[in-house]
């Protein structure tokens, strides 16, 4: 009984209380309080953001509504913090250094080369001194790092002069640490050599600062957005342009939006930049370097670009093991430096379909593919400047006995016979002698196999120049009678038209065949590659094993595809571990181009010394010289010069290509890499993608 009369009385107590609490709950003494409370947090509250900042205030969403459209450059490094295992180096600096290539490339002097090539020392020894000014309790990483920009007229780049702003995406500390300096006392607790003066209205004065060479600079915050600038105009554009919601900033300008943000989704973590560059491009190098010896890239590249007829640049990398960079521009075609290339960057692009077609007959184990617009006869007469001069003197002389006044005449012709549009493809020579009766006498020239493919136009063109090398062949050999014209049997019943020579390098032979079914011509200076091209053609994308087949279907090719969307009027695309060898002798060649320039040059400047030297030396004493004495002074000249230049060649060239092969070592990082080039009188763009294998 005692129990249930205990647990009675409890209830009885509990609704007592309940009662109490809500009367005082509804009472106007309770109303009375919990004003107070919130009147008194909200003054609290006002308080702090008057002297302060609001912590609630929304972030500001991009940089660039901060920067006038009128900048001469703008450069953001989005989660530039994110990058950084343990600042001031890089989270993929300790990959690299770890890889088998940074090896190679310490062992052969190529890591100190590239150092200074790329000043890689020099930019974590300034990051090194941005970080030890870094205050106590902060992060460069996560408080200061998270995103970069930095913009500008005139000079690139921070320094004595530098014209423009530094601005730093940072943290809630840093926030409140900015808002700190408004006070007296907290300035005063600050480094004398800091010098810190408040403005008023949240800006602040740093004079001498380092960072921008000891020019002066100014502090100011938007919202979460430090502003570090040489002047304070920097400062009244920055908020001038915040209060018009971005309105004539940079980040609505068509120049920068339309080729930068337009291309990026959400959240990408990238490296954005924007040029002008008619204002800028003496700060940058140009291509390609105008001299009167191009290097081999250059005289093949610079066919299809020329940066002088760039007027503003921009563009992103979008880092990762999967990359991409897109670099975007309005040019004018007018400022081309040659006349084919004013005409070609009009000339309509390759499109995917078609590359589609063409990687569909390439076979998977090519290591490159490349393919062109434009006129087949301008693109082949332009492209014959990429080839040997010698080489190309010993073809003139050939042809110029023919119909045909010359190479020039014959190129154009045969460009004549495809559709704009053509490919090259190329693969490593490593096929082996099996007593195959197909099998021609060559030498061992290291050259790739390649295949020329191109769709046919004009078959009466075509027929009859087929028809030409078949009544000429004879006059493309010193030994005619080791040429042969024959029918090639290959696989699938089919048949090549094949030329033999052993004058032709690394094969010996060049074989002819189309491609009934698509009107696709082939040139192919190998029948074993020959037949992969077959077996690559007459196999489909879905078939089971086509990616080791074909190279449309391979995987380290699919991505490079799919990155193009409408196509491009100069496409490339290239495997660097598969195609070493090939880099190597490429090296081979920069390094005799570089190593000619060179000679030239010298000789050119030492030749008038040298005339006098060997006037004196032959003709001591006489005034006036005929013209026979003068043909003897300048073969003298000629000798001594030429037996300087087999000195040097001697000394210097062997160092030069090794040097030159250095520097395509870090090439051995990429898996594959792709280029695609779009252009149009007022447009152009360039979208580079690859994939990083760092073991």
């Amino acid at each position: 009984m005692l129990r249930p009369l205990a647990d009675n009385i409890r209830m009885a107590q509990l609704g007592i209380l309940l009662e109490n609490t809500r009367e005082f709950l509804t009472s106007r003494k309770f109303l009375w309080i919990i004003t107070g409370i919130v009147g008194i947090v909200g003054v609290l509250y006002l308080l702090f953001i008057s002297l302060f900042f609001d912590p609630y205030e929304d972030d500001l969403g991009d940089m660039a509504t901060l920067i006038p459209r009128e900048v001469d450059y703008f450069v953001r490094w989005k989660g530039a913090g994110q990058r950084f295992d343990g600042f001031p180096v890089p989270t993929i600096w300790g990959s690299l250094e770890g890889s088998s290539v940074w090896k190679e490339m310490q062992d052969s002097g190529a890591a100190e080369e590239w150092d200074e090539s790329f000043g890689i020392s020099d930019a974590m020894e300034e990051l090194g001194k941005l970080h030890a000014l870094t205050p106590a309790g902060l992060s460069m990483e996560s408080d200061l790092f998270r995103e970069v920009a930095l913009a500008g007229h005139g000079e690139f780049g921070l320094g004595p002069k530098f014209n423009g702003v530094l601005m730093l995406r940072v943290s809630f500390k840093v926030k409140a640490g900015v808002a700190l300096l408004g006070f007296d006392f907290v300035r005063d607790k600050l480094p004398k050599s800091l010098g810190i003066e408040s403005l008023g209205n949240g800006r602040y004065h740093i004079p001498q600062f380092g960072p921008f060479g000891m020019q002066d600079a100014y502090l100011s915050r938007v919202q979460d957005v430090l502003l570090l600038a040489s002047r304070p105009e920097w400062l009244d554009t920055a908020e001038q342009l915040n209060n018009q919601s971005g309105q004539d900033s940079l980040a609505l300008a068509s120049q920068f939006s339309d080729n930068v943000e337009a291309h990026l989704s959400s959240g990408d973590q990238t490296v954005e930049s924007f040029f002008r560059w008619e204002k800028m491009k003496n700060q940058f190098p140009s291509w390609p370097t105008a001299t009167n010896q191009p290097s081999f890239t250059e005289r093949i590249g610079g066919s299809f670009f020329d940066t002088e007829m760039l007027r503003h640049v921009a563009g992103y990398w979008l880092p990762g093991d999967r990359f991409d960079i897109r670099l975007s521009g309005n040019i004018d075609a007018k400022k081309a430096r040659t006349s084919f290339l004013k005409s070609w960057v009009n000339s309509g692009l390759v499109s995917v379909n078609k590359l589609k077609k063409f990687a569909g007959v390439a076979p998977a184990s090519s290591f490159f593919f490349g393919a062109v617009g434009g006129d087949p006869s301008k693109v082949l007469v332009e492209m014959q400047n990429s080839i040997d001069p010698e080489f190309r003197r010993l073809l003139d002389e050939v042809l110029v006995e023919t119909r045909f006044n010359g190479l020039t005449s014959l190129l154009k012709e045969a460009g004549l016979a495809f559709e704009p549009g053509m490919a090259l493809v190329l693969r490593k020579n490593t096929f082996k002698s099996t007593g195959d009766s197909r099998e021609v006498d060559h030498n061992s020239a290291p050259v790739p196999c390649f295949a020329i493919m191109g769709k046919l136009r004009d078959r009466g063109i075509y027929q009859d120049l087929l028809d030409f090398f078949l009544n000429n062949a004879y006059r493309f050999s010193d030994n005619s009678s080791q040429v042969k014209l024959e029918r090639v049997d290959l696989r699938g019943g089919t048949s090549a038209t094949a030329f033999t020579s052993p004058i032709i390098p690394g094969t010996g032979e060049l074989l002819v065949f189309e491609l009934k079914a698509t009107r696709t011509i082939v040139i192919c200076n190998s029948f074993r590659f020959m037949e992969e091209i077959l077996s690559a053609a007459f196999t489909t994308d879905g078939s089971r094993g086509a990616e080791s087949v074909k190279l449309s279907a391979a995987v380290n090719f699919k991505p490079a595809m799919k990155a193009q969307r409408n196509g491009a009027n100069l496409f490339l695309w290239f495997d660097p571990s598969e195609s070493w060898h090939w880099l190597e002798q490429l090296s081979q060649g920069l390094a005799r181009d570089e190593f000619q320039v060179q000679m030239d040059a010298m000789f050119r400047k030492e030749r008038p010394a040298e005339i006098r030297r060997q006037r004196e030396r032959l003709f001591p004493g006489e005034n006036s010289i005929s013209s026979v004495q003068n043909r003897e002074i300048q073969d003298a000249v000629d000798e001594a010069l030429s037996a300087r230049y087999k000195e040097q060649e001697a000394v210097l060239l062997p160092s030069m290509a090794l040097r030159s092969l250095n520097g395509l070592l870090p090439m051995k990082w990429l898996d594959w890499v792709s280029l695609g080039l779009k252009t149009s009188r007022r447009q152009a763009s360039l979208l580079v993608s690859g994939e990083v294998d760092i073991d």
